[in-house]
């Protein structure tokens, strides 16, 4: 069985919209509560979105316009903070707008990489967007930027010049003219092997898609557990991938990158968190492209202990 897994995973300051702007979201191990004040004059039917997971409920305050609102997740959520998209209904219309969720869990963001040497390939990544132009590239990253960004440790490999080495995934390029596909000299796949129970993945890579795709479905991210169950993370343009020439993926974390040619040439990888189901064991992560005239370059991979303690006093 196919599972939808997040969309939504960014650790960074959003712009809290009415009616919420007297509002606060937490998370501490599988609850998250919202409260605040809104108008007590109407009656709301409210709708929260958080990593992919949809909650309903009617909201209604005291006189003094006060609300609280409680919610089990699903799963453990293993970011320092959320994005929360919500939409509100009442009588008076409908408003939407975003909270920050903040995890007040004590958890180890240093994770556990996996394995990634017998699949680097390559330490160039290949423009096909704007202009459809060839441009390739090299990368150099910072892992001290990428941990005061992410908070997370990554692994990452660079050859005897410094730069990151990647493995490399494409599904092959249409010709200018004739759009006839030429085949690739990357895979389109990668099979990464985990075998443990685990609350999360974290994946560091840049991506790079055709300008006429913007908006498609690129490719899947899956995750394979040992009983079978299946969950799958959509690569889209837009929003888990974006290019080379202007990172445009809206639901990634941004970390900035020096590169080897014009410098607006690459600006940022991306860094993308999914929950995990920690009461199964994960067997594999597989990630395949779809779409021709896209590009994937996988840097790092972590997991994320299902270990909890429950003691928050380090993140107060």
């Amino acid at each position: 069985m196919l599972v939808a897994a997040g969309d939504c995973y960014i650790d960074q300051p959003v712009e809290i919209l009415p009616p919420f702007t007297e509002s606060e979201a937490k998370i501490f191990d599988r609850e998250m509560t919202i409260s605040g004040q809104i108008d007590p004059r109407y009656a709301y039917q409210a709708e929260f979105k958080i990593g992919g997971y949809k909650f309903q409920r009617k909201l209604a305050a005291d006189e003094a316009g006060q609300f609280a609102c409680i919610f089990t997740l699903p799963v453990r959520l293993l970011l320092p903070a959320y994005i929360v998209n919500y939409r509100l209904t009442s009588e008076n219309g409908a408003e939407e707008g975003q909270l920050r969720a903040v995890n007040t869990s004590f958890i180890d963001f240093a994770g556990q990489p996996v394995e990634l040497d017998a699949h680097l390939n390559t330490v160039n990544i290949t423009g096909d967007a704007p202009w459809r132009s060839w441009a390739t590239l090299k990368m150099r990253l910072s892992g001290d930027t990428c941990r005061a960004i992410t908070r997370c440790d990554y692994s990452i490999v660079r050859n005897e010049e410094g730069y990151v080495r990647v493995c490399r995934l494409d599904n092959g390029k249409s010709e200018t003219y004739t759009r006839r596909i030429a085949p690739g000299i990357y895979p389109k796949k990668v099979e990464l092997e985990v075998d443990r129970a685990v609350g999360a993945i974290s994946l560091l890579y840049q991506g790079d898609v055709d300008v006429r795709l913007t908006g498609a479905l690129i490719g899947y991210i899956t995750l394979s557990y040992d009983d079978g169950k299946e969950t799958r993370t959509m690569l889209e343009s837009g929003k888990t991938i974006g290019s080379l020439f202007r990172n445009y993926a809206k639901d990634t974390v941004h970390v900035p990158v020096d590169c080897s040619s014009v410098e607006m040439y690459l600006e940022s990888v991306n860094h993308l968190v999914i929950p995990c189901d920690d009461s199964r064991v994960l067997r594999k992560i597989a990630i395949e492209l779809c779409k021709e005239d896209s590009r994937f370059a996988l840097i790092a991979v972590n997991t994320y202990s299902r270990n909890f303690t429950q003691n928050n006093s380090q993140n107060a």
